[in-house]
């Protein structure tokens, strides 16, 4: 799963619909696309284009993933900054991308139709199924799975960056761990939606 950081985030505590739709007030969809493994480097260089070493990382370009673990270098060039991209195989552990493998990928409607940037994805998308929309979808999982516990998982690995955040959100090498609450959420939907 693709997904872009709301508008605002998510505080501990109780998460009411009025949050929900202040983090994602456009009325997406979360869309089932299939791309080439080439298009989802771009995709993941696209991601990290516009954000420096010394973050932050509030860019409405960067996207949180579910089903894949990128490194990043800031250091690098932007366009060559994706040092290394893992996909979620069927045994749930992780292999190496290929860009000539397809892969299904759920993403906002938004993305999908090139927004911020990502003119790849609609310029290079082999297919496209509409899901529903991204409200509805986080509130029924809200009220499944509630209490929602979300963690550092480390999907997304940045190298050469300047910390800003407590030292909790590093892992042992000073890299900084970027998670984001509603990815939890957001991966039993793609799971959901490719059942389905």
């Amino acid at each position: 799963m693709l997904l872009e950081v709301g508008r605002t985030a998510l505080e501990p505590g109780n998460i009411t619909k009025g949050d929900i739709l202040q983090a994602f007030p456009f009325q997406n969809t979360f869309d089932l696309v299939t791309l080439p493994g080439s298009t989802l480097r771009k995709v993941f260089e696209r991601s990290v284009a516009d954000l420096s070493q010394r973050g932050p990382h509030d860019s409405g370009e960067f996207l949180q993933v579910s089903g894949f673990k990128l490194i990043y270098d800031l250091r690098l060039s932007p366009g060559s900054r994706l040092v290394e991209a893992q996909v979620q195989s069927s045994d749930k552990g992780y292999e190496r991308l290929k860009d000539g493998q397809e892969y299904h990928v759920v993403m906002s409607d938004y993305i999908s139709r090139g927004g911020d940037g990502y003119k790849m994805i609609k310029e290079e998308k082999l297919n496209q199924r509409q899901g529903f929309l991204d409200f509805d979808q986080i509130l029924t999982y809200l009220k499944l799975f509630s209490p929602v516990s979300p963690r550092i998982q480390g999907r997304i690995v940045m190298k050469g960056e300047i910390p800003e955040e407590p030292a909790s959100t590093n892992d042992a090498n000073g890299n900084r761990v970027l998670s984001e609450t509603l990815i939890q959420i957001c991966f039993v939907i793609s799971n959901i939606f490719l059942l389905s």
